[in-house]
């Protein structure tokens, strides 16, 4: 991932935001009402990109992108 320069967000007045995903996949409503919201919207205003494609038979690979955290973009491994 890219380092973020706080000055230049400063002084665009931008905010960098993150969150920990895991705690909310235990809130069955919560996953409900985001895949109602999102999934109709997936290739309209939301659009994944794809930074890295891999073979099945690269899976280790693949995954060590991952654990890496250089990856920008989703990983995605083709059966």
């Amino acid at each position: 991932m890219a380092p973020l320069n706080p000055f230049r967000r400063m002084h665009r007045n931008l905010t960098a935001m993150g969150f920990w995903l895991a705690p909310l996949l235990r809130e069955e409503a919560l996953v409900q009402a985001a895949l109602t919201f999102l999934l109709p919207r997936l290739g309209q205003e939301l659009k994944p990109e794809v930074g890295w494609i891999f073979l099945f038979s690269e899976a280790k690979a693949a995954l060590q992108v991952l654990l890496d955290r250089g990856h920008v973009g989703k990983v995605v491994i083709r059966l």
